[in-house]
């Protein structure tokens, strides 16, 4: 719901958002709170005040992507005060519940047993998400635009199967590059998803997916400073 009302010279916008309930996280209603003045003396007549605006807006949205269960205020400031080189990890135990959720969603028939590749986004969406919460990413996130999500297989499993019943997932996500075009400031995130699992009374990780994915956040943006891209050498 969208509350618009006039105050003196300003105009104050409510948005209150339902964010719905998931697996570990109950529904709640997010709220947004804006002020903008009109100025007719210029061609773009409405502006955004106060100097925390695009702030507000990235804590409104972590409220939605990485808040935690009875820590949402702890959890949402510390993804929107992390940094580009943080790395970001999430867990996620696959259920055979998740599994046909996904695939009757997509249409898909349910007599395979695993969810397919493009899981991954679910399973790792609260690391790889942060990329675009990051501190030293600035810009609105009202204008944000995925663009990609790409797939490099590290696992034997089928494609069809890559997630099963029972996997204990664990997605690490880092800020592969920031970088300035025409349209505005893209975000890339590389998520590596494995399976943990007992060898020997031994924890070890099991590759499965390489997650690479890119957001657009439309604008116009002088701040080259803030961009970089990390390369990886082979030897």
């Amino acid at each position: 719901m969208i509350e618009i009302t006039k105050k003196h010279a300003n105009i104050l916008v409510v948005v209150n958002g339902v964010r719905p309930a998931v697996a570990d996280l109950k529904a709640d209603v997010a709220t947004l709170e804006m002020t903008f003045t009109y100025h007719s003396e210029v061609s773009c007549l409405i502006h955004a005040e106060g100097s925390d605006y695009i702030d507000k807006v990235k804590a409104f949205y972590a409220r939605f992507w990485v808040a935690i269960e009875d820590k949402e205020e702890e959890s949402c400031k510390a993804a929107c005060t992390a940094s580009v080189k943080d790395s970001f990890m999430t867990n996620f135990a696959v259920t055979k519940e998740d599994i046909i959720a996904y695939r009757t969603a997509l249409g898909l028939k349910c007599d395979e047993v695993g969810a397919p590749v493009d899981f991954s986004t679910v399973v790792s969406w609260r690391a790889l998400i942060q990329s675009v919460l990051a501190n030293e990413v600035k810009g609105n996130l009202l204008n944000l635009v995925h663009l990609k999500h790409s797939y490099k297989l590290l696992s034997s499993r089928k494609y069809s199967a890559m997630f099963l019943p029972g996997d204990d997932i664990v997605s690490t996500a880092k800020v592969a590059s920031l970088r300035i075009i025409d349209s505005g400031k893209i975000v890339h995130s590389m998520t590596t998803i494995s399976r943990r699992a007992l060898n020997d009374d031994m924890e070890v990780f099991e590759p499965l997916v390489e997650l690479h994915s890119e957001f657009l956040i439309r604008g116009c943006f002088t701040d080259f400073e803030s961009t970089f891209s990390v390369e990886e050498t082979k030897h």
